[in-house]
Order: C-alpha cells, then structure tokens, then sequence
C-alpha cells in the first residue's frame, strides 16, 4: 500500500528551478521520494525533472545493478506519478509502481548508466543505493533530506529570458544531431542554427536571430571552407565543388547579418550554410532582401530568419543542372526565406500575435530572376506545402493559422 506525505519545496516563480510539493511513497519493500522540479528557460518551453529516491530494504542482485541509473521517462504527476509508457522494454524487474501501470525496466543501449527514452517534458529518475536492512523510520528522515538537498542544488535567480535563440520559432524539420538522421542532421552554432542533409550536400534550412548586436565593423572574411563539424565519414562539401559550375555559394544565413566579429562573421562561411545559387539571384534578387531585413533591425526591429531550399534543378550561368561536384551537391529548384518582424524586446514569442508582419519570399533558382524580390512574395503555408516543412512551430497553433496564411503587402525598402 502506498501511504502519501507531502514536502513543501521553493515554487517561487521567480527561481528559476522551480519545486512542486515532493511525494514520499511507501510501498513494501520500497520507499520512494519524488521531488517534480520545472526548469523555466522562457515561457514557450518548459523542461521537467522528477528526482526519484527508491530504498530497498534488502537489495537483491537486479535491484543492485541498477543502483546509480539514470532513467528517463515520461510522466504524468496526477495524485501518483505515471512512471514510464507504453512500449517501454524493461531490462531488469525493478518494481517503480503506478495505480495504472507498472513499469518493468528500460532499454539500456549497453549501458548502466544512462537510457533516453526521446520524450517531452522529460523526467529524470535517480536510484539511488541504500544499505541493507535499512529501518523505515531512518529511511524516511534520510528522504526527507534528499528532497530536501534537491531543493537546494541551484539557487534561485532571475528567470533567464531565452530570447534572441537562433531556433527560438522552431525547428522546421525536427532535425536531431545524430548520424543515424544523415538527412536531416541538425548543426548548432553560435552563429545559427542548421538543418542539413549530407546526401544533398546542402542544408535544408538554416535559422538565426538578426538583432542590433550582430550589426557591427567586422569586414568580410571570405574564408570558404568545409565544415568539419559533420560527424566523421561524411563527406564535407569544399568551396572547390562549386567552381566551374555556374552556381554561386549562396549563403543561407548572409555573411552581413554577422558582422560583431571576425569569428562571427567566418562563421558564415562554412559550406554547411551554402546552397548551389544561380548568379543574379544570389547577388540581386537576394542580396536586395537581405538588405531590407538589415534595415528593419536599424530600424528599431529584431528580426528572427529561416531560409532554406528544395526542390531539384536550376538555371545558373552555366545552364541547367540538377547536381555539382559529381552529384554530392544537389541544385535547389526554389529558394525561400521567412522572416518575422518584431520591435526589439523581450519573450519574443509571446509577442508574435495575428498582426506581426511576416515577410515570406519564394524564388525560382534561376539567373533571369527579376531583381526585385517584393513580387516573390508568398504565404508561410505556401512554402510549407511545397517543402514539406513546419516553420514557425513554435507559435501558438491559433497565431500559426492567421499569420501563416497571409501574404505580406508591406514596403520592401
């Protein structure tokens, strides 16, 4: 039988760890401490943490085994938690138990230490090893200063407002960093974030926050190069793959929107942000947008940016092709650019409503291009369909439905 007692932990809202009440569970021969901490970064996500104590009173071999473990689960605190979900492969009968269900083990990758069971909001579950023959009572004054400790772990301070992230609207494609997703691989850096397919050659999207800040004296650094940040194996694309083939190394995030510093600004020049772009297109049609949106943000905006491609076959200078470099690079047929449009402030998502200007712009990869970029204006929506992609995810799917369907009308210079 399980008999409940409760812990009062810090709920201030401005911690920036913040403690639901604990739950200390008794179960013969278990006892269990469960302490929910929220992690606020900014009020569009929000990460969870469950600390679970289990004291056995007399450790059997399986239950020794997974002394230390890590175990991630997804969770549900309603009265008692719901420990795990369905689907979930046990390795080893430890008894975490639920009115509703009963979790059997977890899937262990070969390792006693850590199991990722992908899952949002994520709860993470300590057990921890406790001597044998341990008396309810000693056990019970040991959990409570457990709990007690959890809550003191970080101190609270100012609640860290994460605005100015380059994902902050979302990642378009669900991208993940590991070699087992080569087609959408996911590359953070400072400077921007990527979503990038090795088979292609090219990303699928690049993502970035343009402020005042980024706008600074750092001059051009021209340093084109491979990125050696892909994992190892993959095939990195060398600005000598390009050459000869009528396509200019179209930058996705533009070597002007980072200009702070040097590093800042060589950042762009990786050829993970480059995508096979016809002439007149990189050098007018976009360089003329990309001019705008500098000017929006002296204007008093920040601004926050995904563009990408899609698509297979372009015109360039030399003609039609579909692929440079012997076919490790494919040649975009469309190339689009999003761009929401705020006044500088604070929790930037939240300010994004039904009347945010929305700039989304999609171009024919081909050099006769017209070189003002206002007539290739389109809806959010539009670009979805023909990409395949879910931009600006994280808005509130009501904000999503009206600014997504609009076509911008707006001045474009």
């Amino acid at each position: 039988m399980w008999w409940p007692a409760f812990l009062c932990l810090d709920t201030s809202p401005q911690a920036v760890v913040q403690y639901r009440p604990a739950f200390l569970l008794f179960w013969q021969p278990y006892i269990m401490c469960v302490v929910l901490q929220r992690h606020r970064t900014h009020e569009a996500a929000q990460h969870h943490r469950l600390l679970l104590a289990v004291v056995h009173t007399n450790l059997n071999k399986e239950a020794a085994a997974l002394v230390g473990t890590v175990i991630e689960i997804d969770a549900i605190v309603v009265g008692l938690p719901a420990l795990g979900q369905e689907g979930t492969v046990l390795e080893h009968p430890v008894k975490l138990h639920d009115r509703r269900k009963q979790v059997k083990g977890v899937e262990s990758h070969g390792r006693q230490d850590k199991t990722v069971l992908p899952s949002s909001p994520i709860f993470v579950a300590y057990l921890l090893p406790m001597k044998n023959l341990l008396l309810r009572p000693a056990a019970l004054a040991t959990l409570m200063l457990l709990a007690v400790a959890c809550a003191k772990t970080e101190d609270a301070t100012p609640a860290v407002d994460n605005s100015n992230d380059n994902m902050l609207m979302g990642n378009p494609s669900g991208a993940v960093t590991s070699t087992s997703s080569p087609t959408n691989y996911l590359l953070v850096k400072p400077q921007y974030a990527v979503g990038y397919n090795r088979d292609q050659g090219k990303p699928i999207w690049v993502s970035w926050h343009l402020g005042s800040a980024d706008l600074g004296s750092a001059p051009r650094q021209d340093d084109f190069r491979a990125d050696t940040d892909l994992p190892s194996g993959w095939y990195q694309v060398k600005t000598s793959d390009y050459s000869g083939s009528g396509f200019d190394r179209g930058h996705n995030c533009p070597s002007a929107d980072r200009t702070a510093t040097v590093a800042d600004n060589s950042a762009t020049f990786l050829m993970s942000n480059m995508m096979p772009q016809a002439p007149n297109n990189n050098q007018q049609t976009w360089g003329n947008l990309e001019d705008y949106c500098r000017t929006l943000v002296r204007a008093g905006n920040e601004l926050y940016i995904v563009c990408g491609s899609y698509g297979r076959g372009g015109s360039g200078s030399a003609g039609y092709q579909t692929t440079i470099a012997g076919g490790k690079v494919t040649v975009p047929s469309n190339c689009w650019k999003v761009v929401v449009v705020l006044p500088v402030g604070n929790n930037d998502v939240s300010r994004v409503t039904s009347s945010t200007r929305i700039i989304a712009v999609n171009t024919p990869n081909d050099n006769g291009l017209n070189s003002a970029w206002g007539g290739y204006r389109t809806s959010v929506d539009a670009i979805e369909s023909a990409s395949g992609l879910d931009l600006l995810s994280a808005l509130p799917t009501s904000v999503q439905n009206i600014v997504e369907a609009r076509t911008d009308t707006g001045p474009t210079n």
